[in-house]
């Protein structure tokens, strides 16, 4: 009987909900971003063609800078109004998701939206993966704020909700669910996988319902033949694609972080900032017209063999110089695409070079492909979710044991260099900009376990504390002992927490959500 009453319990209080609440969110974020996609491509495509119109018509180059200069205007204004949607977007979702920083959900996802536009619209050198993991969290936030769902599950699902927006930007679901596992909250446990996992499989059937509206949404990456596998004879060429992508991923990190350092402290250099990346993306672009958006045209043109070795390091250059300065003017867009694209821009010169000195060209498609997931992986240090990523996005299953062996290898290259990972890195200043003039201050808090509440018969380690806190001890009728991951907490326990931050009422309302029944 009481093993039954334990299924029923877990039926109503964590299956059901996880599947009525993520469900839910997961569908309302899957249209949020279908819609995103489809007016971001649109605008991309379309500033494309704008860029070549006036490359073959200079007496427009007046009127093209003109414009520009109006982007650039619009965004410094909206940055000014809604500061929360300069850059990436990963970084401070993050934040969200452990609990260490708070936002306006519905500021955040109009701001996303109004600044990625212009930044797509003007060619710029960012991506739009970046703003669907954060539209993802913020749509989820609203969902569950209008729904008045239970408090403590609003981490949850805005954390299925962030996966739902990088899976239906990517068309790539397992990297949705694997990138907040490994990325996020570094942990897997079975109610944040289900919730995890529900959220974004509801998004892709939603996206896909509606994207069949217009065609249908293919392959990131699709790749032309078969993909020829490395063999072990070959193997230098996975040892040098590994050091050049783990040693460059730590420059590129590097230089992204001196960026950061000397962004604009004042708001009329915030502007020069942001007019000089429009205006030099515009001058790029009219000179180079692969160099215009994310880069993903690069990337298909690599996989083609269309660029020259010259070529391909020009372009390296150029992207390496515009995505650097994209963060330093703090324009709303993502990093991952055009990490990817200078991965792949790696990858070319690699090919290119490792041909001349005897590799077989039917390994060139390959080896681009190995230097973009082991360039991502090595920068943000996520070496399962850039390889489960480019699997996805090319269709491609073999070469899989090369795949894993290059991304691990340039991993361990950049963990030797003792370098932290460039989101975590942006994670703290985010912390730090969001509490200027605040003090950093250690709090006890002492807490009951109700009967009913979320926190009651569920393991310590599948409970999404605050990154902040954590259980001293628990006392549990007449004994006090030290818990670990693998207790289960029952009605009654008496929780003394330990925890730092800077606004203890927030941090105990999170708690008191989590063990009180409300």
């Amino acid at each position: 009987m009481q093993k039954k009453n334990s299924s029923i319990g877990y039926l109503t209080h964590v299956l059901l909900p996880v599947l009525i609440y993520s469900g839910i969110s997961g569908a309302v974020v899957g249209a949020v971003i279908s819609l995103f996609s489809f007016v971001s491509d649109w605008l991309s495509e379309h500033s494309y063609e704008i860029y070549f119109f006036v490359k073959n018509n200079l007496y427009y180059l007046p009127l093209f800078f003109l414009g520009l200069a109006v982007l650039a205007v619009l965004m410094f204004l909206l940055l000014t109004k809604i500061p929360e949607v300069k850059g990436s977007g990963i970084p401070r979702t993050e934040g969200l998701l452990r609990g260490v920083l708070s936002f306006r959900w519905y500021r955040l996802v109009i701001g996303t939206l109004l600044g990625s536009f212009l930044s797509f619209f003007g060619g710029l050198s960012v991506g739009s993966e970046g703003p669907c993991v954060q539209l993802g969290a913020a749509t989820s936030q609203g969902v569950s704020e209008i729904g008045k769902n239970d408090f403590a599950w609003r981490r949850y699902i805005s954390t299925g909700g962030a996966s739902t927006g990088i899976a239906v930007a990517f068309g790539a679901p397992l990297t949705g669910i694997i990138f907040s596992l490994e990325e996020v909250h570094k942990k897997i446990d079975p109610l944040l996988l289900v919730t995890v996992a529900t959220s974004v499989f509801s998004g892709c059937f939603t996206s896909h319902a509606i994207s069949s509206l217009w065609g249908g949404k293919g392959l990131l990456l699709p790749i032309a033949g078969t993909l020829q596998p490395i063999p072990v004879s070959q193997s230098w060429i996975l040892l040098i694609i590994g050091l050049v992508c783990g040693v460059f991923s730590v420059l590129f990190n590097k230089l992204l972080l001196i960026a950061d350092k000397h962004s604009a402290k004042t708001k009329a250099k915030q502007f020069v900032f942001i007019l000089a990346i429009f205006v030099l993306s515009g001058i790029v672009g009219l000179c180079f017209l692969d160099s215009v958006g994310s880069g993903i045209r690069i990337i298909h043109k690599l996989l083609s063999g269309e660029y020259l070795l010259k070529y391909a390091l020009l372009l390296l250059g150029l992207k390496l110089i515009l995505v650097t300065l994209s963060l330093h003017s703090g324009i709303t867009g993502g990093l991952f695409i055009p990490m990817l694209t200078i991965g792949a821009l790696l990858g070319g010169v690699i090919g290119d070079i490792g041909i001349m000195f005897g590799m077989s060209e039917s390994y060139y498609q390959t080896v681009i492909l190995l230097s973009m997931a082991a360039f991502l992986g090595a920068s943000i240090r996520t070496p399962i979710t850039a390889m489960v990523l480019i699997v996805e996005a090319t269709g491609a299953g073999s070469g899989f044991l090369s795949l894993g062996l290059e991304v691990f290898f340039a991993y361990i290259v950049a963990e030797m260099c003792q370098r932290i990972p460039i989101y975590h890195v942006f994670l703290e200043k985010e912390i730090e900009r969001a509490n200027v003039g605040k003090v950093l201050q250690s709090f006890s808090f002492e807490l009951l376990v109700d009967g009913g509440s979320f926190a009651e018969g569920k393991v310590v380690r599948e409970i999404l504390w605050p990154v902040t806190c954590r259980i001293e001890s628990i006392s549990r009728r007449e004994e006090v002992f030290v818990p670990d991951g693998r207790t289960k907490l029952e009605a009654g326990d008496i929780l003394r927490f330990k925890a730092e931050g800077y606004d203890k009422a927030a941090i105990e309302e999170e708690l008191c959500a989590l063990v009180m029944n409300n």
